[in-house]
């Protein structure tokens, strides 16, 4: 499957553009190795400018995938959005 922008939500704002923003994101349908790979949250990037803000690095993002969960660092935000694991659980 591919990224759904109706699944990502912003849970934490920012007084500043310093600070971490947290995101959760949700997929029935595709699995950890899925999200978390490059370029996954693309088109995010467009979206976001709509309302939300754009990812930064620095931003965490709560996942909740078919097969588990995890918590995501952004790590890159130029030609792809890139995402480091740091937590995983199933």
């Amino acid at each position: 499957m591919a990224f759904s922008i109706d699944n990502l939500a912003r849970i934490s704002s920012t007084a500043n553009g310093t600070t971490p923003v947290f995101w959760s994101y949700i997929s029935a349908v595709d699995n950890l190795a899925t999200v978390k790979a490059s370029a996954y949250f693309n088109n995010a990037m467009t979206d976001l400018t709509n309302g939300a803000g754009r990812f930064k690095i620095g931003d965490v993002i709560y996942a909740k995938a078919s097969d588990g969960y995890a918590f995501m660092i952004i790590t890159a935000v130029t030609t792809n959005v890139t995402v480091a694991l740091f937590v995983a659980a199933t």
